[in-house]
């Protein structure tokens, strides 16, 4: 016998559930290999982190090249905000809830777990896990879409800062190699000595360094779940340890490290799990809203007793995002319905990936051309509201052309390495993510 046929057999009989007095017995109705509700919640979650940026982007200097906090060389450039932090126009106070629009990155975590999850919670103890296959699976998947995004943002990156210095307007950023090459390995926002450079390509990518931990500790998580129950496991480890760990490190190391501390895996752990918590009730048959109901109560006692954290507005997202996504995906695979609009909203959370890794850059390009170019946006917020539905609207198109060009070619060799099921196949029937796959899938995006 191999060394890996051991290991997965140890493995196999440690994952074996032992606390079912929570879990319920496996539904006698089959669900589905994919489900409309995911693709249009991840649709949701996209357009929402889009319009987060789009508007923020607006009242926003550009410091050094760059949107955000970054280490400035000496007479560096600064470009003015297209639009004020407050405005009494109508726009600013209709487009209020996009400013809450991080929040989406909430949904994705949930999304994430759920669909990581699916086949195991589909199969059962039927299900067979192999450590191969799953990381070839999540490599192909999200890695080569991941490195032509960092490798397109760069370039744009370096294309507007020798803009803005020929034009006279100041020095730009200077990027060590180090980050650089830190962003290849996915280890921009984690690394303590490099962290302040976190906004200097494409800002969205730490939460695909979190996803990635995530991943890897899904190997331990499962298993662990299993053995002491989903419910208990969530609300008595999970739970405590991500508040001890977001409170316990920003105590300790202070708000100057913000960035790892907030993006290590170890203070989305309860988030992420949640959606896998949806996915274990749905199968099961089990009602997942007393977990939620007492997790928010817990978040809550926290947050008057010892004092706020920065991720409970987060944390309290991805609660309400599993009640409704369990209440909208109970609903489809009981009687087959869903909503309006879900058909359209799955189409583009089909391509949520390439439009989550390329908006941001666009929107930056698009905002330093114009506020230097067309000074006179400025006079007017509508004007601004104007420009940000251009870059809005610009991004789109690029994210619909990534799909195209790259994202797609990759989800069959994803398809390639799915994880095998023992005598069934349950698992193999399922995307990877629920990403399309095959000519079925294109179909239903044609008809999107």
């Amino acid at each position: 016998m191999s060394l890996g046929s051991l290991t997965g057999q140890i493995y196999q009989r440690f994952t074996k559930p032992k606390a079912l007095k929570d879990q319920g017995a496996p539904t006698t109705q089959p669900m589905p290999p994919r489900v409309a509700v995911i693709d249009a919640a991840r649709g949701v979650a996209e357009f929402w982190v889009l319009g987060f940026h789009a508007v923020v982007y607006l009242q926003l200097g550009v410091t050094a090249g760059v949107i955000g906090p970054c280490p400035t060389p000496g007479a560096y450039s600064y470009i003015a905000p297209l639009a004020p932090v407050y405005s009494d126009n109508w726009l600013w106070y209709l487009l209020a809830p996009l400013r809450m629009g991080n929040l989406g990155v909430a949904i994705f975590f949930v999304i994430s777990g759920f669909c990581i999850h699916w086949p195991a919670a589909r199969a059962g103890q039927e299900f067979q896990f192999k450590l191969g296959y799953y990381i070839k699976r999540r490599f192909w998947r999200l890695y080569p879409t991941h490195f032509v995004a960092v490798v397109g943002s760069m370039l744009l990156a370096a294309g507007l800062w020798h803009w803005i210095t020929s034009n006279g307007l100041g020095e730009c950023v200077k990027v060590p190699w180090v980050v650089w090459w830190a962003h290849f390995f996915m280890l921009q926002a984690q690394l303590p000595i490099i962290c302040q450079y976190q906004y200097v390509y494409n800002p969205n990518l730490w939460s695909l360094e979190t996803e990635f931990q995530l991943y890897a500790a899904y190997i331990l998580l499962r298993p662990l779940a299993n053995r002491i129950g989903w419910s208990r496991f969530l609300l008595f480890v999970l739970l405590p340890v991500s508040i001890g760990w977001i409170a316990g490190a920003t105590s300790y190391w202070g708000v100057g490290l913000s960035f790892p501390i907030q993006t290590c895996c170890i203070g989305h752990l309860f988030t992420w799990m949640l959606g896998a918590y949806v996915a274990e009730c749905l199968c099961r048959g089990t009602d997942p809203r007393p977990l939620i109901g007492k997790s928010a109560m817990g978040l809550l006692v926290y947050q008057t007793m010892l004092g706020s954290i920065p991720t409970a507005n987060f944390m309290a997202c991805a609660m309400v995002t599993a009640w409704l996504l369990h209440a909208l995906l109970l609903r489809e695979v009981q009687s087959g319905k869903t909503f309006p609009g879900c058909e359209w909203l799955g189409w583009w959370g089909i391509r949520s990936y390439s439009l989550y890794l390329w908006h941001a850059p666009i929107l930056r390009a698009i905002v330093i051309l114009v506020a230097v170019q067309a000074p006179w946006v400025r006079d007017s917020y509508n004007y601004a509201v104007g420009v940000a539905v251009v870059g809005a609207v610009t991004s789109l198109y690029v994210a619909r052309f990534a799909y195209w060009a790259v994202e797609r070619h990759f989800i069959g060799k994803a398809r390639l390495a799915l994880i095998p099921v023992r005598r069934t196949t349950v698992a193999a029937e399922l995307p990877p993510d629920h990403a399309p796959d095959g000519a079925a899938f294109e179909a239903t995006a044609r008809k999107g």
